[in-house]
């Protein structure tokens, strides 16, 4: 049976874009132009794209081919974690778009917010975690709080990695906030816990002091 998604859509969060949802061929064989990608080429898909990902340069052509691969396979939904999966991939090709920056942060949270829903019901969810590589709900939430980092906002991007525990990037978010003070208060507080080598380096840019940079490199090792 199919499973719904909250797949956003360009006209979504655009109003009067030029861009297209998806390319528009002019001229397209009878035998493709509705052809629906079953749950195993979806699979194959979202797991070519991975080894894309690991073996090419993060560059536009690239993004565009992942854009191409997974519009094919948004037709329709048939396991929520392997439709989730290609809406992550898309994601993650458009987040350096200005165009389409906004969606891919809304699409991002969206599957965040999906994962405590109580359908469907985790075994439908996790017969292909495997195959298609899916991200831990934190490794999603991670990737939101970079993508809005990279966006510019700063203190969204801080408040999720204080929910995360990532206490360098925390650091890092207060002082480029400038708030200085903060950042330096929170890094002696988590120091005091114990030594952590990315503390130790967030504690170095922020203080400019060498002794906070060589500290890490001989508790890292």
């Amino acid at each position: 049976r199919p499973v719904h998604h909250q797949n956003l859509k360009i006209d979504d969060v655009l109003f009067d874009s030029h861009l297209l949802e998806k390319p528009l061929i002019h001229v397209e064989e009878e035998n493709f132009k509705d052809y629906k990608v079953c749950i195993y080429d979806q699979i194959y898909v979202a797991a070519l794209l991975n080894e894309y990902k690991k073996s090419f340069a993060d560059e536009e052509l690239l993004r565009e081919e992942i854009k191409a691969f997974t519009t094919k396979c948004f037709s329709t939904s048939f396991n929520w974690l392997v439709f989730s999966k290609l809406l992550i991939h898309r994601s993650l090709a458009e987040d350096k778009n200005s165009k389409t920056v906004e969606r891919a942060l809304l699409q991002i949270k969206s599957i965040c917010d999906q994962h405590n829903d109580r359908e469907p019901i985790p075994f439908e969810r996790s017969i292909y975690a495997f195959c298609t590589d899916y991200p831990y709900i934190w490794a999603n939430k991670r990737k939101y709080a970079d993508m809005w980092m990279n966006f510019g906002s700063t203190m969204t991007a801080f408040d999720i990695y204080n929910e995360l525990e990532i206490w360098d990037e925390a650091i890092t978010c207060l002082f480029i906030a400038g708030k200085t003070q903060k950042a330096k208060d929170l890094a002696f507080e988590k120091l005091k816990q114990g030594p952590d080598p990315a503390i130790l380096v967030a504690l170095g840019e922020l203080t400019k002091e060498e002794k906070y940079f060589k500290e890490a490199l001989e508790i890292s090792n």
